[in-house]
């Protein structure tokens, strides 16, 4: 991780709690459909807003900290030889996993993940019509499509603002008139249908608005309070209005139902950006300085490729041993939440830790034989 970003404990603290937002979502949804109910209806939607949350951060962090980059093709190889060896080799193992187990199972996973061209399309973030292998694979599919847009824009074409505006333009463009070959696919949709689905998904402008929440960190917005218990009563109060936006959600579908496709990521991105300007300074940071926060962050990758399957399996297990009937809803919620984060922090220390060491040494190895050649 890059030093620069340890130097934030809230804003790592952030991305914690955004994994547990979508553990919380996937632990909802297996309690509804193993018990028969939608008494957890409105949980589910947490997912979202966990989802929107981490598009911004992605955003951010990219901004924050290859916004100074000096801009040329050899500072590019190394932010994207960075962004690959940080998202791939785990999404890889933890997708190959999967794979594997769907071979003894056919009841879960659509067809084509089955299938040899499925894996392929997963593993290198095509875009598919049933979506990845991997069940929250979809939004890496967006992360990396970021990536590439923003290697591209500042290390290639050199003119960063005036792509991101233009991709920004058209995005909101198609979501305002709901482009009929946009966001309608089908399981006859054209390989470039999916791609374009995904380039101009509304969800894209998360990755832009937390490009945008750089500048008022790197101004001082923060430093004005003088008083860091008014930092917190912010904080605060912007986590209050998210989960009142996430009840009107999912209570009146206040958002849900407008005709203007980028309105809702919009309503959770500024949201979420005024959280990231808030963790982002020091002095807040220091409340999320502790090994229970830092545990949560680090794992937060882990966490959110794991926990589904974990919830699954657990669910599936209660069920056959008899205890969705003798256990009441809310326990049953918890112990799927609990099951989710312990095999994601497993899965931190197990797979992902030493996967992460051992590229980091072999990169630093090669780098090594180079000078020395």
């Amino acid at each position: 991780m890059n030093n620069r970003q340890d130097k934030l404990p809230g804003v790592h603290a952030m991305r914690g709690y955004a994994a547990l937002l979508v553990v919380f979502c996937h632990a909802a949804d297996a309690t509804n459909r193993y018990t028969n109910t939608t008494s957890l209806k409105w949980l589910v939607e947490g997912g979202f807003v966990g989802v929107c949350f981490f598009f911004v951060l992605s955003g951010f962090i990219m901004s924050y900290i290859h916004g100074a980059d000096d801009k040329n093709i050899t500072t590019g190889k190394v932010f994207a030889l960075k962004r690959i060896t940080r998202v791939v080799p785990i999404y890889w193992v933890t997708t190959l996993l999967i794979f594997v187990a769907l071979q003894f199972n056919s009841e879960f996973g659509a067809e084509s993940h089955h299938s040899f061209k499925g894996l392929i399309h997963s593993l290198f973030f095509v875009p598919m019509f049933d979506g990845p292998i991997l069940r929250v694979g979809w939004t890496l599919v967006h992360e990396m499509l970021f990536y590439l847009i923003f290697a591209v824009a500042f290390y290639v074409i050199k003119i960063p603002k005036v792509i991101f505006l233009l991709w920004m333009i058209f995005i909101l463009y198609f979501g305002l008139n709901q482009h009929s070959s946009i966001g309608v696919m089908s399981a006859e949709s054209s390989q470039l249908s999916l791609l374009l689905s995904v380039l101009l998904s509304p969800l894209n402008l998360l990755f832009l608005m937390g490009l945008t929440t750089t500048w008022p960190i790197a101004k001082g917005f923060c430093d004005r309070m003088k008083q860091v218990r008014y930092l917190h009563v912010i904080l605060f109060v912007l986590v209050v209005l998210m989960a009142a936006v996430w009840y009107l959600e999912t209570s009146y579908h206040a958002f849900t139902s407008s005709s203007i496709l980028w309105l809702r990521p919009v309503i959770y991105g500024i949201l979420s950006m005024g959280i990231l300007i808030v963790a982002a300074d020091q002095r807040v940071g220091q409340s999320f300085s502790n090994r229970f926060h830092k545990l949560f962050g680090d794992a937060s990758y882990s966490i959110y490729l794991i926990h589904y399957y974990a919830i699954t399996v657990a669910a599936i297990l209660m069920t056959k041993l008899g205890l969705i009937p003798l256990l009441p809803l809310v326990l049953q919620l918890i112990i799927l939440i609990i099951v989710g984060i312990c095999a994601g922090i497993v899965f931190h220390y197990l797979v992902e830790k030493p996967l992460t060491i051992w590229i980091s040494r072999k990169m630093k190895m090669n780098a090594a034989r180079k000078s020395v050649s």
